[in-house]
C-alpha cells in the first residue's frame, strides 16, 4: 500500500489498524472544537468557516459538516469518542460537540442534503444569499441552544428557570 501510494505521488505514511486512522483522528477533535465553539461559546458558523478558509483550509469546518451532513457527522463523532475519549472533548470547556449536533438533529437541521443545517440553501442546494443565511444562522443557533437548555432541565427534573440557563426570573428579567 505505501509504494502504491507513492507511485501516485502521495506523501504515504503507515498507522497501525485502530479507529478512525490518521486524518478521522486529526479531523474528529478539530470538528468536535468547532461544534464547541457554536454551542458553548456562541461563535457565528460563517466567522468560523471564514477564518479557517483565512488561515488556508480548503473548506470551513461548519460548511464540511453541512457537506456530509450534520447526522453523519454526529455518528463520526459519536464513534470516535467512544474510540478516542478525552482526545475528542473540546479543551474550551464545551464538551464534545455531540449535544449541539444532536440539537441541530432535533430541530430538522441535517445539512445540503434537507435544505438546511448550519447554511440555508435553495431547491437546487446552492448556498442561500447572505441575508438569508444570516437569519438562518441565528435560528439554528438559537433551535440549538433551546433544545441543549431544554435537554439540560430534563437530566436535572425541573422546567427551565432563571438564572444562568437564559430563562426569565418570576418578574420576566433576563436571568
Amino acid at each position: 500500500a505505501f509504494e502504491f501510494g507513492a507511485r501516485q505521488g502521495k506523501t504515504a505514511i503507515v498507522v497501525q489498524d485502530v479507529p478512525g486512522f490518521f486524518v478521522n483522528r486529526c479531523l474528529g477533535p478539530y470538528m468536535s472544537e468547532s461544534m464547541a465553539l457554536l454551542g458553548a461559546h456562541g461563535v457565528a458558523p460563517r466567522e468560523l468557516d471564514d477564518a479557517m478558509l483565512d488561515f488556508g483550509f480548503p473548506v470551513g469546518p461548519i460548511a464540511l459538516c453541512d457537506e456530509v451532513g450534520v447526522d453523519v457527522a454526529a455518528n463520526v463523532n459519536a464513534f470516535l469518542a467512544e474510540h478516542l475519549g478525552v482526545r475528542m472533548q473540546s479543551g474550551g470547556g464545551g464538551g464534545s460537540g455531540a449535544d449541539f449536533l444532536r440539537a441541530m438533529l432535533d430541530n430538522g437541521f441535517k445539512g445540503r442534503k434537507s435544505g438546511a443545517g448550519f447554511y440555508m440553501y435553495d431547491d437546487g442546494g446552492a448556498a442561500a444569499g447572505k441575508k438569508k443565511q444570516k437569519k438562518a444562522e441565528k435560528k439554528a443557533a438559537k433551535k440549538a441552544a433551546d433544545g441543549k437548555s431544554k435537554k439540560a432541565d430534563k437530566k436535572k427534573g425541573g422546567a427551565k428557570s432563571g438564572g444562568k440557563s437564559g430563562g426569565k426570573s418570576k418578574d420576566n428579567k433576563a436571568g
